[in-house]
């Protein structure tokens, strides 16, 4: 019962940590793909005002159109809001994991775990791909961090 509590306990850590660092990730690239068609706009609209370069100005505004093109097809702000929404889930599911590690003699120990699995099998999102190197530092941060928090118990 203890291992699957553990498994349990640092899946949903893992996870917890996978889609906030995703979160961060596609936060960070929507911003800076905002600043640079904000500045590219910006400095070729100077440039057309003060008569410098026709082509470079031109050159800047393909670059506006295909960053706001790109900025569409990425949707790095709803791919945010979905991982952190899920980093938040799978926060509160490690929480409920770690009260039951507390817990795992109790008589409902089995229940609560079937419960906890169930809820961590239904917090699911295919509009985000996986990225397996994030997902392996992941997995080690969420062990390392789980083995110290309970090694001392």
């Amino acid at each position: 019962m203890t291992d699957r509590i553990w498994n349990g306990m640092v899946s949903a850590e893992r996870l917890n940590r996978y889609y906030g660092y995703l979160a961060t990730r596609f936060r960070r690239r929507h911003r800076i793909l905002s600043v640079t068609v904000a500045l590219c706009s910006f400095v070729a609209a100077v440039l057309l005002l003060v008569n410098v370069s026709d082509w470079f100005s031109a050159g800047l505004f393909l670059v506006v159109a295909g960053g706001t093109v790109w900025g569409s097809y990425a949707d790095y702000s709803k791919k945010s809001a979905i991982a952190e929404n899920m980093s938040k889930q799978f926060g509160g599911l490690a929480a409920s994991w770690r009260q039951l590690w507390f817990e795992w003699y109790s008589q409902d120990a089995s229940a609560r775990a079937t419960e906890l699995e169930l809820a961590g099998s239904q917090i699911t999102e295919s509009e985000i791909d996986i990225d397996e190197s994030l997902n392996i530092r992941c997995d080690d941060e969420a062990y390392e961090k789980c083995y110290a928090e309970f090694s001392q118990n």
